[in-house]
């Protein structure tokens, strides 16, 4: 049985949803599938949130997780979004332990996505008559620098708000509410704080070009990562890749369409 070691996207969500709605899809797929959680106080696994530490934190938690199932067998190593960022440095840090790279809609130039949801979320408001929350939204997009600074925290804060914020992301809404249910016990809600710990602290993690076989499989209707515009940046980073357009999924494709994802993965590892 293959070992996959799964890192979620973010920051602020936990793997449970993946744990719950795939490991037992993957086993029959015989794909040993195992979930990483960010470090957080809600879990405990969290002493203090340090805003100029907390991304090495987390980058030093997802290899302790490599770590610990690494037996002297490679592993394969699965991102999602911004998890993909995560898998990239330990593949540089650990190329010997890692067997190939799965990435489902990775979102390397996450400046862009901000980018790319604020602009959505502004619509909304405007959509929706709120005018104020529509002009702060756009004054945001304006002043957006490329760094997560006071106007990026402000665009989030904005975002955040809005009751739509999460639809931009979908477009299988059934798959979506079985998704998001995973997210009800407290100790596995959305990390609100310590997603901006990560943003705050994050720094460049400078991917360098690999020969490990890379899997990418993303939705045709992702508005958030538009992976057509990332492939100048994929193919010298993952020159030995494989890509898969799945027709009928958004930022989620990996649980949107998660039988055709488990059995691309089975084929390609």
């Amino acid at each position: 049985m293959q070992k996959i070691l799964f890192y979620h996207g973010g920051p602020g969500l936990n793997g449970n949803p993946e744990r719950n709605l795939l490991a037992s899809m993957y086993k029959t797929a015989n794909l040993d599938l195992q979930v990483w959680d960010e470090p957080s106080l809600l879990r405990g696994t969290l002493k203090e949130l340090n805003t100029r530490t907390h991304f090495e934190q987390l980058l030093h938690s997802a290899e302790d997780f490599l770590l610990q199932h690494y037996d002297g067998t490679p592993l394969h190593l699965f991102g999602s979004s911004w998890g993909a960022q995560v898998v990239a440095w330990l593949q540089q840090n650990h190329s010997d332990k890692v067997a190939s790279i799965i990435l489902s809609a990775p979102c390397f130039d996450i400046y862009k996505a901000d980018h790319n949801i604020f602009t959505f979320i502004a619509q909304d408001y405007k959509g929706n008559n709120d005018d104020s929350n529509f002009e702060k939204m756009q004054q945001v997009i304006e002043r957006l620098s490329g760094s997560f600074d006071d106007n990026a925290i402000k665009g989030w804060e904005l975002a955040l708000a809005n009751p739509g914020f999460l639809n931009y992301y979908w477009t299988n809404t059934e798959a979506q509410a079985k998704y998001l249910a995973n997210f009800i016990a407290p100790e596995y809600g959305f990390d609100i704080e310590n997603f901006f710990a990560v943003r705050k602290s994050m720094t460049d993690i400078h991917i360098i070009p690999t020969s490990t076989k890379t899997i990418i499989v993303y939705g045709a209707r992702d508005k958030i990562v538009i992976i057509p515009e990332e492939m100048d940046f994929i193919k010298e980073k993952f020159p030995r890749h494989v890509i898969y357009r799945l027709e009928h999924s958004s930022h989620y494709p990996h649980i949107e369409e998660a039988q055709r994802v488990a059995d691309i993965i089975a084929a390609e590892v």
